[in-house]
């Protein structure tokens, strides 16, 4: 498998106590058109979204079981989370905790 490459912008180093990554294409097993991919949802195969995003969240030092995840749907729909969760139809995520 590749190396992963995830981005992780300079600002989040001030908060030691959050984790922030933007996945690349770079990691994992696929080949094009799903490269790195970490969705169910768009026709690529589950066991190597499975590894992928273990490979991911591995790097970044957390449990898939600690994220929320949702369908993005590009509106003005937003979902406060207090745990994780999976959120249909939503444009973002925030959180207090």
């Amino acid at each position: 498998m590749n190396n992963v490459k995830i981005i992780q912008p300079e600002i989040f180093k001030k908060f030691p106590e959050l984790k922030f990554g933007v996945s690349t294409k770079s990691g994992g097993d696929d080949e094009p058109p799903y490269y790195f991919n970490l969705s169910y949802r768009v026709g690529d195969n589950a066991d190597r979204v499975k590894r992928n995003r273990k490979l991911f969240f591995d790097k970044l030092g957390i449990k898939e079981t600690r994220v929320s995840f949702q369908k993005q749907t590009h509106s003005t729909k937003s979902n406060i989370v207090t745990e994780p969760a999976f959120y249909e139809d939503s444009d973002a995520l925030y959180t207090n905790e």
